[in-house]
């Protein structure tokens, strides 16, 4: 008994021997392929890197305990080396393929805890959803466009020009509630993160659909309506002087005397200096003041509002009405 105990403990101990033999060839088989992978990496070859770091993993998940030393490194080094690689599939306009790497750097960068390719998977799955959802927009798929930004804000809830395509489609939805929430949020993120461009983008969308409806409420003489959406044009720009402007043009024609001299000397304050721009805001002040029985001052508003388009109404009212000195 004690021989075939001895003969057993002897077996066992050559079996472990082996085993760990062929381990530890197994753990430096994965490490030369680990090696290559570096290099690969150095050398920008991205795809290639990605390839062999992945290689290198299968065979020390294989080997189990012995290469987890080895297996930290490769968790270490494979999220960079998949966020180059997705990053260039983008470029290489390969939007679709460039977009799955970069989630998997994602998820990989997040078992290493790799900051900073966190921080740049998660921006750049942002934009590349963005655009694709801005691609849908385009195609009037809007309930499409829309389930892509609420994909894309989970990345970057703070995404500014997410927040602007979402804008932009809604606009195309005629849906002016949920745009404006879009909109404005585009503003603040914009203006957060030094993106004045995305943040401009916005207020100009804005300001273009406010001043638009604005103008076609009084070609039809739609005054009450023009005031809202001439108000709602100074969420996006309280300097806005067009939208003043026309507020006192629709004020003049509710005999909102008080309200029109008040909306037209900010326009004069907040518009371009053109003589023409300067002579209809005095039209809509003339026309104010004379309302308001102050026939002196109306004369004078008139007087600078005698210029181009302006002119023969101002002169009218200088010449024929007021009997202005």
């Amino acid at each position: 008994m004690k021989i075939i105990s001895r003969l057993a403990t002897l077996l066992m101990i050559v079996m472990v021997s082996t085993t760990a033999l062929f381990a530890q060839g197994d753990v430096n088989a994965a490490g030369a392929i680990f090696n290559d992978a570096n290099e690969a990496l150095k050398a920008k070859n991205y795809e290639v890197a990605v390839t062999k770091y992945k290689k290198a993993l299968n065979m020390c998940n294989i080997i189990g305990m012995d290469a987890d030393d080895l297996k930290q490194n490769i968790e270490k080094q494979l999220p960079s080396a998949q966020y180059y690689y997705g990053l260039n599939l983008i470029k290489s306009k390969k939007a679709s393929k460039g977009l799955e790497i970069l989630k998997e750097a994602l998820s990989n960068a997040k078992v290493s805890n790799n900051t900073k390719v966190i921080k740049g998977s998660q921006k750049y799955i942002a934009k590349v959803l963005g655009s694709m959802g801005y691609k849908k927009t385009k195609k009037k798929d809007y309930e499409g466009a829309l389930a892509t930004f609420k994909e894309a804000l989970t990345y970057a809830p703070e995404a500014g020009n997410i927040y602007l395509y979402k804008g932009l489609t809604y606009k195309a939805m005629n849906n002016n509630e949920e745009m404006d929430k879009a909109l404005l949020k585009a503003v603040e993120y914009g203006r957060a993160s030094n993106d004045e461009k995305t943040a401009m983008n916005a207020i100009k969308t804005g300001c273009n659909v406010y001043l638009g409806q604005t103008q076609k409420d009084i070609t039809k003489k739609n005054f009450k309506s023009a005031l809202s959406n001439a108000q709602s044009v100074l969420k996006y720009d309280e300097k806005n002087g067009n939208a003043y402007y026309l507020m006192a043009v629709a004020n003049n024609n509710l005999n909102n005397t008080d309200a029109a001299i008040e909306a037209g000397t900010k326009s004069l304050e907040y518009s371009d200096n053109s003589q023409e721009t300067q002579a209809g805001i005095h039209l809509e002040l003339g026309k104010a003041y004379e309302a308001a029985g102050n026939s002196a001052q109306a004369c004078k508003e008139y007087k600078l509002a005698a210029f181009g388009k302006f002119k023969a109404e101002a002169e009218y009212k200088t010449k024929e009405v007021l009997k202005c000195q």
